[in-house]
């Protein structure tokens, strides 16, 4: 008989071999409806750890940089970075393919 672990616990199998590594950027793909946002919600809810739907942070962020340019032409409104609210170390990340969207 074989068992397959669930996504959840072999991204926190990943997680927890990486910790001390120097580059600690885990990438978690596959297709749609694959469980990837399940797994992700799990570990951040048995880990305390923060999820940032990326693809809505922007979508807000954007939104707030047009309020602010409505009200200051300047600009200067336009830094905005993806971090956890508690400044946490690791932030899962879900929804990135805004990131990589063709102009």
């Amino acid at each position: 008989m074989i068992v397959v672990a669930s996504l959840a616990s072999q991204v926190e199998d990943v997680l927890l071999r990486t910790s001390d590594a120097y580059y600690r950027l885990i990438l978690a793909v596959g297709p749609a409806r694959l469980g990837k946002t399940v797994a992700l919600a799990e570990i951040a809810i048995r880990s305390q750890l923060a999820r940032l739907n990326v693809n809505l942070r922007i979508s807000e962020k954007l939104l707030e940089l047009t309020h602010a340019a409505e009200s200051c032409p300047c600009g200067r409104h336009s830094r905005r970075h993806l971090s956890s609210e508690d400044g946490s170390d690791v932030v899962l990340l879900d929804n990135i393919e805004l990131l990589f969207a063709a102009d």
